[in-house]
């Protein structure tokens, strides 16, 4: 999953994570729902997956082909404390899904768990891989 994470994300800061639509929908669905479940437990600042009925929902939604290319405020939704809007891009136009912590909430002291565990950076034996 870290490979997928690494191919797909763009860390825009630590508060917001931006990936493509058409790319994200190219995905396995149940890594998808993984990967998405990890995004938002960073960007959340959570120390818990989301419910899995809502985690399902959520990677569904992202799947969806968008209303004719559309994007704006009609797309967006929440998911765990979390904003994911899609926003079509300036430079190139494609449209691409932004998760922002959901306004009004208040992440002080608050610190979650991390995109990519320290295990993914661990140096191991010849053989061992951290991209599963």
């Amino acid at each position: 999953m870290a490979e997928i994470a690494v191919e797909t994300l763009e860390i825009d800061s630590p508060d917001t994570v931006t990936f493509d639509q058409a790319v994200f929908a190219g995905i396995d669905r149940s890594q998808a729902a993984r990967l998405l479940s990890r995004i938002v437990q960073a960007v959340g600042k959570r120390n818990y997956p989301p419910r899995r009925e809502r985690l399902d929902r959520a990677t569904a939604r992202l799947f969806e082909d968008p209303n004719r290319g559309k994007s704006g405020k009609s797309q967006d939704f929440t998911l765990s404390e979390c904003r994911l809007a899609l926003r079509q891009g300036p430079n190139d136009r494609r449209l691409r899904w932004i998760v922002r912590p959901e306004n009004g909430r208040k992440s002080l002291g608050k610190t979650g768990q991390p995109l990519f565990p320290a295990v993914f950076f661990a140096c191991g034996t010849q053989g061992t891989t951290h991209l599963d």
